[in-house]
């Protein structure tokens, strides 16, 4: 009831949708996903995308594993412009109630988002990752897979995840490290270039 579909949206077999949600245009949601209610997916939104899986054989070939879990976006999640989050290996890819994400984010297959999670523009998180609740990621920040990230982590733009994070702070920085730790590290730099 109430969910407006505008033009050019494409939605596969299988899918629910609930209530009050707005599709965009050229919206893609794939067979079997789960929209919650008043969700709202801006332009060129793709929901259930096949994961990135291969198997490289003796000849060196890449072979594609198929894809055959489905994407749940729960109650009152915002997915920017030209977002993808890919469907799960054989569960589900889930994002969880109230989660904002931005333009041009990259969800991996079985990644696994938390409650009112902030996931701004070009932030790439890689597949399996569990992210806890009001987590934070700044623009084009990077997660490395199989990853978890503890309730009220905020990582800075363009900071990369290469470790679980298991305490609530502010992280920065290429692998990330406490933002006052980094703060240090970078007035020494600035001294060194003096």
């Amino acid at each position: 009831d109430h969910t407006r579909i505008a033009s050019h949206v494409s939605i596969g077999p299988g899918v629910e949708g609930g209530s009050y949600c707005y599709f965009h245009p050229h919206v893609t949601v794939r067979e079997k996903c789960i929209i919650g209610n008043r969700v709202i997916l801006q332009p060129g939104a793709v929901i259930g995308s096949c994961g990135f899986g291969y198997t490289t054989d003796a000849k060196g070939q890449h072979l594609k594993i198929e894809q055959l879990g489905k994407v749940i976006i729960e109650d009152d999640v915002e997915v920017g412009a030209n977002t993808t989050i890919d469907r799960a290996r054989f569960k589900s890819t889930r994002i969880g109630r109230g989660t904002k994400i931005d333009n041009l984010v990259q969800i991996g297959h079985n990644v696994d988002v938390g409650f009112d999670n902030i996931i701004v523009s070009q932030t790439g998180i890689a597949g399996s990752v569990k992210t806890g609740k009001n987590v934070v990621f700044g623009g084009q920040a990077g997660v490395v897979g199989h990853l978890e990230i503890a309730d009220y982590v905020m990582v800075a733009t363009r900071g990369g995840v290469s470790k679980s994070i298991t305490q609530p702070g502010k992280y920065a920085g290429g692998p990330v490290m406490n933002l006052s730790e980094y703060n240090r590290q970078q007035v020494h730099l600035r001294k060194i270039n003096a």
